[in-house]
């Protein structure tokens, strides 16, 4: 009985393949683009063999020059074709790329002699689409397992192999792959052709206006970002703090705590004073009276060590070392593809299986190997403790991002894969030290009908704080309590004193800030809190967000090269900045396609096909809507006379809207 496995790339067959002689006990070999093990026939793809057919297959009016007229283009039955080389000028694709071709119709060959085939695609959506369209369009009819890879090692592929399931079991996922790829299609060719006809009718004689789910909200924001800062108007607004002395105890700095029913005064939001006559009477009341302390507490409070990495946790702590996403993706993808050092980066689940706990020593051993003089992790490491970060209960399909028990010479390492995986390994080591330990107090004082409040922190134990560099400039060891020393006095309730100076602090509200490699993947994961519509900002809070993590740092990346957006980066942090052309499709493009809402929920749907809640056709009643409505102005004449007024000339976008520092590069990237 020969099996063939069909890998996502060439060299996760040829891990496979190790892996399985292993297993087997028998050697290695290789004809052309299969390797042999036994009665095992392993082939990797080249990630995506095939693609979706361009408009011009379903008939000549949909050839360039792009026109509107014979717009909405909704296929009855998408054709998916081989992966073609490069476009000409023209904008029309060349032949059939030969390296996929060659994979595709080795492939073939291989199935006409199989009894079995094992799906090792990547575990995820897009892994899951890859192999599965191969399969497809190979017209395979036979038995089909999967194999769930979250390490690519040796004993990562050998415990996947022993827990090989149908593939029949991850169909909804096939389809929520399918219907992704078919969404961004047709949004994306139906868009992006209408509004670049109008563009050219405009008077622009290149570029394209790229119009897609993720992309133009992600544009819209950055815009509206950038608008909120150049329309920003300070609000002045005050405080008042005291200086209370104890006889005997000593004197400490306390806030005035705004009463719940305090109206007069207040701005419109009701969080600051900003009338100052208010302030000034509170001020007069309070000079130089009696103070009274109504609350004293010192409570202990430990803190746990933060979870586990996943991709937008990685790509937020490397955005301190002036990575953008896109790099810290590729990079951590070579630490995984290539020299098999951490496990899947592509998930989401910053949760990793309790059985992962039986690896622990093996990893930290390895890994210390591996750093040789780099290993720093001196502090209290408990390989028997059992982190939070260890729970089954809350995996999702994928894992936790972990280092793995391979051995590597470091050195062969790019600077920057050098960095990710200390980082990755240092989020690892913090899981198994002790918590960080404080004692926190709080006084509160009464001076008349006011309250006033001081708070304090004493720290006991940095714990896994140490780990990190931010925690630990070169403090003393807190381990002697005579050591401890609280800026605020040991106060007792009923203690009396006076408040003496009672001091205005004028305040002025800061301006928004620019989006960063790292603030923009929490805003597009957490794009609900942009939402002013209750019930769609509770709907979306549900769901992963605008895009996934696996595709955030490519959109992000297109919107660049798209001409929508310039990076600044100054030391280690890069920014991001709206072009003009950024500004003008923000101006024509209906706000249904700019606004984050609607492809948020989309991205929920595809969750929902996942799950079984939402069928296939149900997303794509709701995908053809969608498209109707971004394109129906550019088929209204009035709306298209109004749309082209409202874009800019050539001359209008020849600059940028700031004037922008290169992006810097650094060794390694």
């Amino acid at each position: 009985m020969t099996t063939l496995i069909i890998a996502e790339k060439p060299n996760m067959a040829d891990d496979i393949a190790r892996a399985i002689s292993v297993m087997k006990s028998s050697p290695v070999t290789k004809n052309g683009l299969v390797f042999h093990v036994g009665d095992y026939r392993i082939i990797g793809a080249q990630g995506h063999l095939f693609e979706l057919a361009e408009p011009e297959y379903y008939g000549d009016a949909f050839k360039f020059p792009w026109k509107i007229d014979p717009l909405p283009l909704f296929p009855a039955e998408f054709r998916w074709e081989l992966k073609r080389e490069k476009k000409d000028k023209a904008g029309s694709a060349a032949g059939p790329d030969k390296m996929c071709k060659a994979r595709f119709d080795e492939i073939q060959r291989q199935l006409k002699s199989a009894n079995r085939v094992i799906h090792a695609g990547d575990p995820d959506r897009e892994g899951q689409l890859i192999v599965d369209i191969i399969l497809r369009e190979a017209k395979w009819k036979g038995p089909t397992d999967r194999l769930w890879l979250h390490a690519q090692t040796e004993p990562g592929i050998i415990s996947a192999m022993k827990n090989i399931r149908p593939n029949s079991e991850r169909l909804n996922t096939f389809h929520a792959a399918e219907c992704r790829a078919e969404a961004d299609w047709v949004i994306g060719m139906n868009s992006t052709r209408a509004y670049t006809a109008l563009w050219w009718e405009k008077g622009h004689k290149r570029g394209v206006i790229n119009v897609g789910r993720v992309i133009t909200p992600l544009v819209g924001m950055i815009v509206a970002r950038e608008e909120a800062i150049k329309n920003f108007v300070p609000t002045n607004h005050f405080s008042l703090s005291a200086i209370i002395t104890i006889p005997g105890k000593g004197e400490f700095k306390a806030n005035w705590v705004r009463p719940a029913d305090q109206v007069e005064g207040m701005d419109p939001t009701g969080k600051m004073l900003i009338d100052k006559s208010v302030v000034q009477a509170i001020q007069k009341t309070c000079d130089q009276k009696p103070a009274t302390i109504t609350k004293m507490d010192k409570v202990p409070k430990k803190e746990p060590p933060p979870l586990l990495f996943n991709l937008l946790e990685l790509q937020k702590a490397a955005a301190g070392l002036g990575y953008s996403p896109a790099e810290t993706l590729e990079g951590a993808q070579q630490l995984y593809d290539k020299y098999k050092l951490v496990s899947y980066p592509r998930g989401d689940c910053q949760y990793a299986p309790e059985s992962k706990l039986a690896e622990v020593r093996d990893v930290l051993n390895t890994a210390k190997a591996n750093l040789g003089d780099r290993w720093d992790f001196s502090h209290d490491v408990d390989v028997k403790r059992k982190p939070r970060s260890f729970n089954d209960a809350k995996l999702t399909e994928h894992f936790a991002i972990l280092p793995l028990p391979t051995r590597c010479d470091i050195s062969t390492l790019s600077k920057r894969e050098s960095e990710l995986y200390y980082l990755i390994l240092r989020q690892y080591i913090a899981q198994f030290c002790s918590d960080s330990e404080t004692i926190s107090t709080v006084i509160e004082a009464n001076i008349g009908d006011h309250a006033f409040k001081a708070t304090g922190s004493i720290p006991v134990s940095l714990g896994w704080k140490s780990v990190f560099p931010t925690s630990e400039k070169k403090q003393k060891s807190t381990d002697s309590k005579e050591e401890l020393v609280d800026k605020l006095p040991n106060v007792s309730v009923g203690d009396t004193g006076t408040a003496d100076p009672v001091s205005i602090e004028s305040k002025k509200t800061t301006p928004p800030v620019r989006y960063t490699a790292a603030t923009i993947l929490d805003a597009m994961a957490e794009v609900w809190k942009l939402v002013t519509n209750p019930e769609i900002k509770k709907r979306l809070k549900d769901i992963e967000g605008l895009g996934t993590p696996a595709t955030r740092d490519a959109m992000i990346e297109k919107a660049i090269e798209s001409n929508f957006i310039v990076t600044e980066q100054i030391k280690k942090v890069i920014t991001y900045i709206p072009t003009k052309k950024a500004y003008a499709i923000v101006k024509m493009l209906p706000k249904l396609i700019i606004e984050p809402d609607l492809t948020a929920f989309m991205e929920g749907k595809l969750e929902g096909i996942v799950r079984g809640e939402t069928t296939p056709q149900e997303f794509k009643n709701i995908l053809y809507s969608m498209v109707n409505k971004i394109i129906g102005p550019t088929k209204d004449a009035a709306l298209r006379t109004s749309i082209l007024a409202a874009m800019p000339s050539p001359e209008d976008i020849a600059t940028p809207v700031a004037k922008v520092a290169p992006k810097s590069k650094s060794k390694g990237r």
